[in-house]
């Protein structure tokens, strides 16, 4: 009898439907977001279950023209890159952020000097903590300083077509900071949502 269970259980065959969202692609002259989308959709060919395409925003659709900064730059840029899903529905949507959250150069170091994983925010407590940093030199970080903004763009940047306006004004607000506190150690420091948009100390 166990075995016969075991058998009509084995038998039994769950019906799977996945939904996607596919947000990122758009096109370049060096076709290389289409090479990526390519094989996203080879694979979802490929697997035994059906998949429904909730929302696309890839190719033509996903891009704007901008005047080139660079001979090597096509004007080309993304619309929109990343999705956020809501907790009551499951839907996704793309984010609008009214805000970058608090003490920005400190969460880029952190990331820099101890690893993403050293971000923490806690949306129970509606806290966002910042580890202590040590800071240490960096290797070329006074030839970065003197560099122009395409080039900072294009030696700091794993993709530099996708980069906000202000990319550069950021990266040389971080040099000058690490430079003007090396071998320092920041302490720990804590950010409150006060729950009106607005980030303040808290109590680490």
């Amino acid at each position: 009898a166990g075995a016969r269970a075991g058998a009509e259980a084995g038998a039994t065959q769950l019906s799977v439907e996945l939904e996607v969202s596919l947000v990122g692609s758009y096109e370049t002259s060096q076709h290389c977001s289409a090479k990526v989308l390519n094989k996203a959709l080879n694979w979802m060919h490929a697997q035994p279950y059906p998949m429904r395409v909730c929302l696309a925003a890839v190719g033509s659709v996903n891009t704007f023209q901008v005047p080139p900064v660079d001979p090597n730059d096509d004007g080309q840029r993304i619309r929109a890159s990343a999705l956020a899903m809501s907790m009551e529905t499951g839907r996704v949507f793309r984010p609008e952020f009214e805000s970058e959250g608090p003490d920005a150069i400190r969460r880029h170091l952190t990331a820099l000097f101890n690893g993403e994983h050293a971000r923490q925010y806690s949306a129970a407590t509606h806290t966002y903590t910042l580890p202590a940093i040590s800071l240490a030199p960096l290797a070329y970080l006074t030839t970065y300083a003197r560099l122009g903004d395409a080039e900072l763009l294009s030696h700091t940047s794993t993709s530099p077509w996708a980069e906000e306006e202000n990319y550069a004004l950021t990266m040389r607000e971080q040099i000058a900071f690490i430079a003007s506190n090396l071998t320092k150690v920041l302490p720990r420091v804590a950010y409150r949502d006060d729950g009106q948009g607005r980030w303040v100390l808290a109590a680490c």
